[in-house]
C-alpha cells in the first residue's frame, strides 16, 4: 500500500522597471511525504492466508518504505518586450534534500543547485508565434522505485 501527502507553496513578486520590462522573483516549497507499506504473503486455494519466512532478504519478510522531499526554492527572471520578440532569461537556486527510510536503515541526501531557465517568443501574427524553451531540471524518484 502506498500512502502519500504532499504540500506545494509558492509566492511571486513582480516589479515593473518600465512598460516593456519587468522582474519576477519566486519563493516556494515543496513537502512531499511518502509510504510504502508491503508484506509477503500467499492466499491459498484452500482458503487460508500461507505467511512463509523468507530465506532471502536476511529473513525480512516486509519492506516497509517511509520517503521525505523536499525542495525550497527561489528564482528570478526578468522579461524585456522588443519587437516581435518577448525574452525571459532566468535562474532558480533550489535547496533539495531526501531522505529514505527502509530495513532500519536511513539514507539522506542534502545538496544545492542552480538552475538556468531562458523561454524566447516570436510573435508572427496576432494567432501564431513561435516559442523557444530551455530549462534544467533535478527529478528525484518515488517510494515504488526505491522499494
Amino acid at each position: 500500500m502506498i500512502f502519500s501527502n504532499q504540500l506545494d507553496a509558492k509566492l511571486d513578486y513582480w516589479h515593473i522597471l518600465s512598460p516593456k520590462s519587468d522582474l519576477n522573483f519566486t519563493f516556494g516549497s515543496i513537502l512531499s511525504k511518502q509510504e510504502f507499506d508491503s508484506d509477503f504473503y500467499q492466499y491459498l486455494d484452500s482458503g487460508p492466508i500461507f505467511d512463509p519466512t523468507p530465506e532471502i532478504n536476511d529473513g525480512y519478510k516486509t519492506n516497509d518504505v517511509s520517503y521525505l522531499f523536499t525542495d525550497i526554492y527561489l528564482g528570478t527572471h526578468y522579461r524585456l518586450r522588443t519587437g516581435k520578440f518577448t525574452i525571459s532569461p532566468g535562474l532558480s537556486t533550489h535547496l533539495y534534500k531526501a531522505t529514505n527510510t527502509q530495513l532500519n536503515r536511513k539514507y539522506t541526501d542534502n545538496f544545492f543547485r542552480v538552475l538556468p531557465d531562458l523561454n524566447v517568443r516570436l510573435q508572427l501574427k496576432k494567432s501564431e508565434q513561435l516559442i523557444l524553451n530551455y530549462r534544467m531540471r533535478t527529478q528525484f524518484t518515488d517510494v515504488t522505485q526505491l522499494a
